[in-house]
């Protein structure tokens, strides 16, 4: 992953930039969580640019394919309670990586 700054504008996200850095992140409560990666807001109504998702959080690394026209790539899994480090990546067809700019938790 090349080095720099994630975006933080909207003229930086249309780029696409392939860098990515982590959120810090405290699960209030342990239990399922879904997790879905976005490259836009969910109000852009826009597709993910990407054949391929990894994400990775509390020492845990899941991936998963990005389906044709996703807006948003879904991942469910148990999390424990704690400050954590929550990484994304969304790779393109020739496996080059980017970031999932919006990610949205959800407790289930």
């Amino acid at each position: 992953m090349p080095k720099g700054n994630p975006p933080w504008n909207f003229g930086a996200i249309k780029k696409l930039p392939r860098v990515t850095g982590p959120w810090m992140v405290d699960v209030k409560s342990a239990g399922r969580y879904r997790l879905t990666l976005r490259q836009w807001p969910v109000e852009a109504d826009k597709v993910v640019q990407a054949v391929r998702a990894k994400l990775r959080i509390a020492g845990r690394d899941l991936e998963r394919s990005v389906e044709k026209g996703s807006k948003g790539v879904v991942f469910e899994m148990d999390l424990p309670a704690g400050k954590t480090e929550l990484r994304t990546w969304l790779y393109d067809h020739e496996g080059k990586a980017g970031g999932a700019y919006f990610t949205e938790v959800e407790a289930l």
